[in-house]
């Protein structure tokens, strides 16, 4: 493609940049980085639980049915809320999308639990679904969020079912779930374009790592790629005792073929031989110029 015709093409807009990248992969999870997002939930986690004790103080876990027993269930769910943390952070347990996604509808049933433990409907706890709903939409793809969010539309109704009904506070509750399912689909949206970048970023720089080690005449590896194979070559026939081959190959007079025809025939010559190597080499085997 030439300077001219580069420069004459209209540049794509960002938000059909946008529109492309959160749609066009069929691996919405390549280019993404499953231990940083165990990380941030680890984060968000420990926050939720952080929040959550301070909560219990105003309104008590003993608020149900259960009475006194709620307490018990309340510190069920802290322990294993901090044992999630811990999992996150120190081990490598939950570095799986679909076990973080697990996770977060985890985080819903339990925060709906101190909901019902709380009385119902007047608990403030349901509001640190959001942080459950912020998580997701930033990690995973958009059909998993909307059923995500779904669920989260479940909890927050499921007080005003079983305790009793307030349309003014019914009303906060559903403006509130508006905001949080927008905010999802744009950290959705601006997360998955930051992974196409980062992937475009990342094939860029594998495709100059593979051109750096070709031979751009003859399309063989070149001397770069011939030091580093060769010393893991090496090193891997004498770890586990096996043979390993090496063999030169030289044109004879080829010297004679530029004097005589010019470089140019000299250059096909190579590329010829070149490819009648790549025809014979085996699939194991490389070749090298």
């Amino acid at each position: 493609m030439g300077i001219g015709e580069s420069s004459e093409r209209a540049p794509v807009p960002l938000m059909k940049r946008l529109r492309r990248s959160f749609g066009g992969r069929e691996d919405f999870y390549d280019g993404g980085d499953v231990r940083n997002a165990s990380r941030m939930g680890s984060l968000l986690w420990g926050l939720l639980v952080v929040l959550m004790a301070a909560l219990v103080p105003l309104s008590p876990p003993d608020q149900s049915v259960i009475g006194e027993a709620g307490w018990a269930v309340a510190a069920v769910i802290a322990v294993a809320g901090a044992l999630l943390v811990y999992v996150c952070r120190k081990t490598e347990l939950l570095q799986s999308w679909d076990l973080l996604l697990a996770v977060a509808y985890g985080s819903v049933v339990g925060i709906s639990l101190m909901q019902w433990l709380g009385g119902g409907v007047e608990p403030p706890y349901s509001l640190l679904l959001l942080l459950a709903v912020l998580f997701v939409g930033a990690v995973h793809p958009p059909k998993r969020v909307l059923v995500f969010l779904a669920f989260v539309a479940v909890a927050l109704a499921l007080p005003y079912l079983y305790d009793h009904f307030e349309g003014e506070r019914a009303g906060s509750v559903a403006a509130s779930f508006v905001i949080w399912c927008g905010l999802a689909l744009l950290g959705g949206v601006l997360m998955n374009y930051l992974r196409s970048q980062r992937l475009t970023l990342s094939r860029g720089q594998q495709e100059a790592r593979e051109e750096a080690r070709l031979d751009p005449l003859t399309g063989l590896r070149n001397r770069r790629a011939f030091d580093e194979v060769s010393d893991f070559e090496i090193g891997r026939a004498r770890r586990l005792g096996v043979p390993l081959s090496l063999i030169l190959l030289d044109i004879d007079k080829f010297k004679q073929v530029n004097d005589s025809w010019g470089h140019i025939e000299g250059d096909r010559c190579l590329r010829d031989v070149a490819i009648a190597i790549r025809g014979e080499v085996r699939q194991p085997d490389l070749a090298f110029r």
